[in-house]
């Protein structure tokens, strides 16, 4: 990625003209990448919404940026088999019910969205599979490999209803099954799909 960036910017301009602003605008993410028109119309209240095609969604994928990550790709792989893949979700929040999700001693970054994202998703038949994406590391373990450890707080979940001081462990193993349970009563496939790999610096 860096030596193709590299490319870009030698071809583009010389080196000595390259500001911090043009490395930043050839990475950000606007809207587009986390959202669409159609699927706000349709699902609002979701800080992740993307579909993709404007008939009725019959795969869909919740979570956090990770997902969100997935989403072009595996769009267009399912297109090839006649499915459409919606998209929705929250930053820095698991793909559970009832989660709170943030540091320790910070604000909860899930609200109620995953909560809705799942109840909708699980009442709508004509979704048959969802797929669960998260930084599982992150909730599971506290921390993310490349996380300023020695400055920023570990992370921590909690079950919205019991706000005990149970291990992040604990909680992701009762609130994955919960999760699993509810989604499985309504005839879902279910695919939890593994992270892909952090670096550690």
């Amino acid at each position: 990625l860096f030596s193709g960036f590299a490319g870009y910017c030698t071809h583009q301009t010389s080196w000595g003209n390259i500001k911090a602003k043009d490395i930043q605008d050839q990475f950000s993410l606007d809207n587009q990448d986390s959202r669409d028109k159609i699927c706000d119309l349709r699902y609002p209240g979701f800080s992740y919404c993307r579909l993709a095609s404007s008939v009725e969604p019959t795969i869909a994928l919740i979570g956090d940026s990770q997902a969100n990550s997935y989403f072009p790709g595996l769009a267009k792989q399912l297109k090839t088999y006649g499915e459409n893949l919606l998209m929705i979700g929250v930053p820095g929040c698991p793909p559970m019910v009832d989660t709170w999700s943030g540091y320790a001693g910070g604000a909860d970054n899930c609200s109620d969205e995953m909560t809705k994202a799942i109840s909708l998703v699980s009442d709508n038949a004509a979704i048959r599979t969802v797929i669960l994406s998260g930084n599982w590391h992150l909730y599971i373990n506290g921390y993310r490999f490349a996380d300023r450890r020695d400055v920023m707080p570990p992370w921590r979940i909690r079950d919205k209803h019991d706000l005990m001081n149970d291990s992040n462990v604990l909680v992701f193993n009762k609130q994955i099954k919960k999760t699993a349970d509810l989604l499985q009563v309504s005839g879902k496939n279910l695919v939890i799909l593994k992270q892909y790999p952090e670096l550690d610096f």
